[in-house]
């Protein structure tokens, strides 16, 4: 891992490149001069966590050329959306975190349910 030395994020505390400290890790990532090989390695072995070569676990999947996309239907509003099955889940049963309240039987503010339910109307 030649290239890892010459890494920007070389010496950083390993905990910056994880969930809350994203935006830090971008602008370490963004200055970096190896980042594409950091993204090729993070592809080749599939590391799940953490950012790698400027990405996010979830824009990777989007980018990795071996994920499998399925086209869902939301079972609330009944639009459709596409969904990265990059470890190997089932697919989730709502397109937004909206739909997911109703699904649940959480209560969403009446703008929210008056749209899910024109959505339904079709």
């Amino acid at each position: 891992m030649s290239w890892f030395e010459n890494a920007a994020c070389a010496g950083q505390p390993q905990s910056i490149f994880f969930d809350r400290y994203y935006d830090t890790a971008k602008l370490i990532c963004s200055a970096c001069t190896v980042k594409s090989e950091c993204l090729d390695y993070a592809l080749k072995h599939r590391i799940e966590f953490g950012m790698w070569g400027g990405l996010t676990p979830r824009q990777r999947g989007i980018r990795n050329p071996e994920a499998e996309y399925w086209t869902v239907t939301c079972k609330v509003c009944f639009n459709p959306f596409r969904w990265a099955n990059t470890r190997g889940y089932d697919p989730p049963k709502c397109c937004s975190s909206t739909c997911r309240r109703v699904l649940q039987g959480r209560s969403v503010t009446a703008t929210n349910r008056k749209k899910a339910e024109q959505k339904k109307a079709g």
